[in-house]
């Protein structure tokens, strides 16, 4: 048992010295702001990389088109085709796709300026 010598308080039960301790909180603390750091830059460049990559993307505008068509044409075969039950094997866009290039209509891509 280690005594000291004017108190005689045992000093191995009385674990690290305060100076010790706080070293080790200020050494906890660097690291887990350290890592807090770390993760608000690595948010930071993903938003900016997504932003920049959204950017510089052209934006395409589609629109259906029949040469000779008279008004209220589209808005006709528009809602026959969205009723058409569809084709075995195709879903309900690419049903409507087909319904609609059948009836003479054609996809326009235009970019949005």
């Amino acid at each position: 048992m280690a005594k000291s010598g004017a108190t005689g308080v045992d000093q191995s039960n009385l674990g690290p010295a305060p100076s010790q301790l706080y070293s080790n909180l200020v050494f906890k603390t660097f690291h887990i702001q350290k890592d807090l750091q770390m993760k608000l830059l690595s948010a930071t460049m993903i938003i900016s990389m997504c932003l920049l990559l959204g950017c510089s993307f052209p934006l395409i505008r589609t629109s259906w088109s029949k040469p000779g068509a008279q008004p209220g044409e589209f808005k006709r075969d528009s809602i026959i085709c969205e009723q058409d039950p569809g084709r075995t094997g195709l879903g309900p866009a690419a049903a409507y796709d087909v319904c609609m290039q059948q009836k003479g209509w054609f996809l326009i891509e235009e970019p949005v300026q």
